[in-house]
């Protein structure tokens, strides 16, 4: 009777034991890394279990088979044995799990430590936050089109970096020529766009639209485009961070040189013109009232 208590006792074991590992592999399936390496030690402690209650009940078995063939007991040690290298297997297993997920977690974490570092150089160059673009492309920048970036502006230069690969381009404020800052601001949703449409005069230029439109119609709220023009080259950028008179603020050291530039390139023109205008006078070409008319409208 009391054998019989036994194995029913076992066999409620072998139950429960089920149990843990079906909910433990359910578990398992929608469990994030660390927690799938809880699970995998779980599960090896449970095979520790199983093999606790086989080994009692089989030694249980052999009181009753003591006179048994010597076969039989040779098969029954060699089953347990087995059981025993299985669970020291699943064991270890468990371990490299573990040891490769905690392995790969502090690479990950290095890496995270390493960006943030860089990123914080970048922030502490500059008196403001570095503004996060996509390059949608423009001459000289045609391998970089999609690419997310980041711009930061001082009073002499502008740096336009890319955060993964580490690349930056460094330029001069003497070497930009014209900056247009455009586009619709605040959207609603997908296509709701408010607004007249970008307004860069050629500022797409060179850009394949389905592609333009692709990157305008992306989940963001805010749509910036943003045109810089050099010497060599011209950049076209779109910013999901700021609209577009947050942008001209940021941008104002540009806008004030280039304006310079312009003006000083005008008053720079003038003598020229009002000297072919003397040399048209003295030619016989113009009258001197129309010289002086002409010159007036010059001098304003």
């Amino acid at each position: 009777m009391l054998g019989f208590i036994f194995k029913i006792i076992r066999f409620c074991i072998y139950a429960i034991l089920l149990l843990l590992f079906i909910a433990t592999l359910m578990f398992m399936v929608s469990a994030n890394k660390d927690e799938r390496v809880v699970g995998a030690v779980f599960l090896a402690f449970i095979f520790g279990v199983f093999s606790l209650v086989y080994k009692a009940g089989s030694s249980k078995s052999n009181e009753k088979v003591v006179k048994a063939e010597p076969v039989t007991i040779l098969n029954m040690k060699s089953e347990r044995s087995e059981t025993s290298v299985a669970v020291r297997r699943a064991i270890n297993k468990a371990r490299s799990w573990a040891e490769e997920v905690k392995r790969k977690s502090e690479t990950r974490r290095k890496l995270v430590e390493t960006k943030s570092a860089y990123l914080a150089s970048l922030k502490a160059r500059v008196a403001h936050e570095p503004l996060e673009v996509v390059v949608l492309g423009g001459k000289g920048w045609e391998t970089k089109k999609g690419v997310a970036h980041l711009v930061s502006v001082t009073e002499d230069v502008v740096f336009i970096t890319d955060p993964e690969s580490k690349e930056e381009v460094v330029i001069p404020m003497a070497e930009f020529t014209a900056i247009e800052i455009s586009g619709p601001g605040k959207v609603s949703g997908d296509a709701g766009v408010a607004g007249g449409g970008f307004g860069l005069e050629g500022a797409l230029q060179g850009i394949a639209l389905a592609t333009a439109l692709n990157i305008l119609t992306s989940h963001s709220t805010t749509k910036t485009v943003i045109r810089l023009e050099t010497h060599k080259s011209e950049l076209i950028m779109l910013s999901s961070k700021i609209e577009p008179e947050p942008a001209r603020i940021l941008f104002s050291s540009i806008f004030l040189r280039t304006r310079n530039a312009s003006r000083m390139s005008v008053a720079e023109s003038i003598p020229d013109q009002i000297l072919k205008l003397h040399g048209l006078m003295e030619d016989g070409v113009i009258t001197d009232e129309e010289f002086s008319r002409a010159k007036s409208k010059l001098i304003g």
